[in-house]
């Protein structure tokens, strides 16, 4: 590999990681706040339930939209930290080079998927403007959307970073060390 391609490599990997960090961050206080608020919605349910046998009657609805969120950033924070069910069996098989080949193809084919389903949650977001949720009437539709072109983002720029990794074999600082399951 060119000498200064490698290192202009290097130097994108080392600008993305500090990138990376704050999405990281972003989507873990995200997550928690989504998780936190669930649980006090749920709390302050089942207290006037039982008290006054009365309830909030949008914490449904909410809980399910904060569910949505969670969703969304779980799955963005499981990406970047190799957190995804893999089924490596057909390819531990193969040669060393037929494994490069696939996961050469594998991280192109799934950038190209991450960045169409990107545009695509950005066009749907927009197109919820001005719409409001069933039973919240009041709040936006956009602002429970928005948790998809968000999440769609950040997963695609997550898996830039790990094919960046792949191709300059960098190690993912974000990925959990592997763990046996057998005993």
């Amino acid at each position: 590999m060119n000498g200064n391609f490698r290192r202009a490599g290097i130097w994108t990997i080392k600008y993305m990681e500090k990138l990376i960090t704050f999405l990281y961050l972003l989507l873990l206080i995200l997550a928690g706040i989504s998780i936190s608020l669930m649980f006090i919605f749920g709390l302050v349910n089942i207290l006037l339930r039982f008290f006054f046998k009365s309830s909030l009657f949008w914490s449904q609805e909410m809980t399910r939209y904060l569910v949505v969120w969670i969703t969304y950033f779980g799955a963005s924070l499981a990406l970047l930290r190799g957190e995804h069910f893999q089924v490596t069996f057909f390819i531990n098989n193969l040669t060393e080079k037929s494994q490069k080949i696939i996961g050469f193809v594998m991280y192109v084919l799934t950038l190209c998927f991450l960045y169409s389903w990107t545009v695509e949650n950005f066009k749907y977001w927009v197109s919820t403007w001005g719409m409001h949720a069933a039973i919240l009437e009041n709040l936006p539709l956009s602002l429970i959307i928005v948790a998809m072109p968000i999440s769609s983002m950040c997963m695609f720029i997550f898996e830039l970073y790990i094919f960046l990794t792949y191709i300059f074999k960098r190690r993912n600082k974000f990925e959990l060390e592997n763990e046996s399951i057998e005993g």
